[in-house]
């Protein structure tokens, strides 16, 4: 069964780490943004209350990241924000569900992912499944409806709204 959830919050996309020198130690430093972090632990813990199991076979996921909708678009979509890159905001969130969802992230041979806005809150909805149960738009709009969201067109908005 196809495990789907929202996680609440402004998506951070976690870019690649560019190991350095200390200057005096000569340790080797890895930088950690600790947005990205706190981002990563906020989707960990949804995964922990929304798991069924932690597959441990192929995996296929879908994640919808809802980004704050501007004042005044310049495009019908979200886009041209290098901080917003989709595939940095999908590399938090296979990080966050390795262990948890899937026993490791390396497991995940398909991948859907799209940005949105929203009138609502920002986050992501997340569904996690095997490539046999291949999760779908409709357990997408599972994980939102479980927050009081709906997905239309291309905008989420409260459900009551």
């Amino acid at each position: 069964m196809v495990t789907a959830f929202f996680v609440p919050g402004a998506a951070k996309g976690q870019g690649s780490l560019n190991p350095f020198k200390h200057p005096k130690t000569g340790r080797v430093i890895m930088p950690q943004d600790k947005k990205v972090k706190s981002w990563r632990e906020r989707i960990a813990i949804c995964a922990l209350e929304a798991r069924r199991e932690t597959l441990s076979e192929p995996v296929a996921m879908r994640m919808v990241f809802l980004m704050q909708k501007p004042a005044k678009p310049a495009h019908l979509y979200p886009a041209g924000k290098k901080r917003d890159d989709l595939d940095k905001h999908q590399r938090a969130v296979l990080d966050a569900v390795s262990g948890i969802l899937v026993d490791d992230d390396a497991r995940v041979c398909a991948i859907h992912a799209e940005k949105v806005y929203s009138r609502a809150t920002p986050g992501v909805a997340i569904a996690v499944g095997t490539m046999e149960e291949r999760p779908c738009m409709e357990d997408i709009h599972r994980a939102l409806g479980s927050a009081g969201l709906v997905l239309v067109g291309n905008e989420v908005r409260w459900r009551d709204a």
